[in-house]
């Protein structure tokens, strides 16, 4: 549990840590985003080649199977790590 928040009246968090095989990511969700383009574009240009936006897109596309997106030229298709839209989400 976190400490009492001040902006949440004093309530306290649970925050479950996954001291189980696969870890916090076998009882929790998980979120897939990637940086924006020109954060990319941003570190290539600060010296660090090899990290602009259309250097490091073929990684992602072939680490993704983006079930949300078949048509998107940005999104992988046939990678081990599947991404989708929640199918259905809490109200």
């Amino acid at each position: 549990m976190t400490v009492p928040q001040p902006h949440l009246s004093g309530r306290s968090i649970p925050i479950p840590r996954g001291h189980v095989v696969g870890g916090s990511g076998s009882i929790m969700a998980w979120c897939n985003f990637r940086g924006h383009p020109t954060d990319f574009d941003d570190w290539a240009a600060a010296g660090n080649p090899g990290w602009s936006y259309r250097e490091v897109l073929p990684y992602f596309l072939r680490s993704e199977n983006n079930e949300s997106y078949p048509d998107s030229v940005y999104h992988g298709h046939s990678g081990l790590m599947n991404v989708m839209h929640i199918r259905r989400p809490n109200p």
